[in-house]
């Protein structure tokens, strides 16, 4: 039974095993982000595997055994595994060595995302559009503010290696993604004076971000926009938004 742990500023993000406890595998166990590891084994479950006690915490095992090893996806867990643990600062010193990182955060994970409406209209609902014409409520309503928590998702990479945001929150063409913030009549309330709905622009949502916010367990990806417009009635057409896009710890 053998082992070798490899770590960065002493901590660790992957090992590679050799018949480690008795399981009769040569394996590479690496970190993954979230829902990482469901997918993968999901995709190709005689490569990809849940080793023993690192598998609760999300990691994912590669059987390096196999007749023909893909050796760019040893390469893509590797780094993955790595910049998930490594200090914010030596990953920048990394960064020129760096894979894609279109690569190493794939396509189907999850993020999640989350709008604060700044100084909402008084007696105005305010809703996030999913889809055609579904609503999700705030997940939090202040004097000052209301906040909406949910989840895109990511697919595959477009020219630039610029995110590729997915889900039935996402509106827009490929390139040009973002979401409605309904209000008034479109936000079901249907006694308003208002029939509203403000963009909020996907495209400052970047690489750095997520992979940031796949580190930090719990992290949501957050912008706040005003509530009110000009002409002070809720807040319409394509906003600036008042906080750029910023990870935030939970």
């Amino acid at each position: 039974m053998q082992h070798l742990t490899f770590t960065v500023r002493r901590k660790i993000f992957a090992y590679y095993v050799y018949d480690h406890h008795r399981d009769g595998r040569i394996a590479l166990l690496c970190k993954a982000a979230p829902g990482e590891q469901q997918r993968l084994v999901e995709a190709d479950p005689g490569r990809y595997f849940v080793p023993p006690h690192v598998g609760p915490k999300g990691w994912v095992g590669l059987r390096l055994d196999s007749p023909r090893v893909n050796w760019k996806a040893v390469k893509d867990l590797v780094f993955a595994a790595y910049f998930l643990t490594a200090p914010d600062k030596v990953s920048k010193q990394s960064r020129g060595s760096r894979p894609d990182m279109a690569n190493t955060l794939r396509g189907g994970m999850d993020l999640r995302l989350r709008i604060v409406v700044l100084h909402p209209p008084a007696d105005v609902s305010f809703a996030v559009q999913e889809g055609r014409s579904a609503l999700l409520r705030p997940t939090e309503v202040k004097k000052d503010h209301i906040a909406f928590e949910f989840s895109v998702r990511l697919g595959n990479p477009i020219p630039g290696e610029q995110p590729n945001f997915l889900g039935s929150f996402v509106q827009g063409p490929r390139g040009g993604r973002f979401v409605y913030v309904n209000s008034g009549k479109r936000a079901g309330q249907n006694d308003s004076c208002w029939d509203r709905r403000a963009k909020v622009p996907l495209q400052g949502v970047t690489w750095p971000l997520i992979e940031s916010a796949q580190r930090k367990r719990g992290a949501v990806i957050e912008a706040r926009m005003e509530g009110g417009g000009r002409d002070g009635g809720p807040a319409c057409g394509s906003v600036a938004l008042v906080s750029a896009w910023q990870v935030i710890a939970s």
